[in-house]
Formats: structure tokens, C-alpha cells, sequence
């Protein structure tokens, strides 16, 4: 099984992983807000690479990237924040 995108994967994940650790160290983790998120819609299911392995990265959601329709522009989004708390009133 080969993906042209799989390495691109595996060192986003890593640079993130360092960033989180870094952040950790300096004692900066809890008062810091980390957001993810990626640019509009997943690739058309057309594609060889989701009709071989059944991979749909729009799941079931019509349209993708390029579209006015949901799969074109849901974006994933995270957030992580370690104190994850905001005072009342603040």
C-alpha cells in the first residue's frame, strides 16, 4: 500500500508533537490555545486512490474541494488547550 501523502502525514504529526513538548517545557502548555484546522474541502472521490482503497475523504457529504456543496467547504478543525478553563466574567 503506497500514499504519496502518508509522509506528509507522519511529520505534521511529529512537528506538532515537538511544538506540544516544547511548549511543555517552557511551562507555556496550559496558558496556550492550539488550533488545527485545513484549508476547504477533502478531494474528489474520482479519484484511483479512493475508488482502490474505499477511501472517501468527504465521507458522505456531496461535493469536495472547489465546491460550494458541504464536502467542499467542511473544513476538520481541533483545538487543544491544556487549562482549558476561562473564568467567568473574563
Amino acid at each position: 500500500y503506497q500514499n504519496n501523502h502518508l509522509d506528509a502525514l507522519l511529520e505534521l504529526d511529529k512537528i506538532v508533537g515537538h511544538m506540544s513538548n516544547s511548549l511543555d517545557e517552557l511551562g507555556l502548555l496550559e496558558d496556550t490555545i492550539i488550533l488545527f484546522t485545513s484549508d476547504n474541502g477533502g478531494l474528489n472521490g474520482l479519484t484511483t486512490f479512493s475508488d482502490q482503497y474505499g477511501h472517501y475523504s468527504n465521507g458522505p457529504l456531496r461535493g469536495s474541494k472547489g465546491e460550494i456543496y458541504e464536502g467542499g467547504i467542511r473544513v476538520p478543525f481541533t483545538i487543544k488547550w491544556e487549562g482549558g478553563k476561562i473564568p467567568k466574567g473574563e
